[in-house]
């Protein structure tokens, strides 16, 4: 379970992260680049979205509510 809960923070860190996509990938391959790509959303300019970003309104609050606690006990 912990090996699965790390994978999946990993993934997060990705998804939200302000870097060079492509370079991260590289990176977790084994095969940095030297500078970022240039063409990644994130090198394009695109914000990285929040976790936090959902209308918490448009979401069912027993949801939400768990939600949150999950993302603060795996720090994600």
């Amino acid at each position: 379970e912990q090996k699965e809960i790390a994978r999946i923070q990993q993934v997060v860190k990705l998804a939200f992260q302000d870097e060079c996509i492509v370079s991260e990938l590289g990176a977790y391959f084994g095969d940095p680049l030297e500078k970022p790509c240039g063409h990644c959303s994130r090198c394009l300019g695109d914000q990285s979205p929040s976790p936090f970003a959902l209308n918490k309104n448009s979401i069912d609050p027993t949801i939400w509510e768990k939600s949150i606690i999950l993302a603060q006990k795996y720090n994600i």
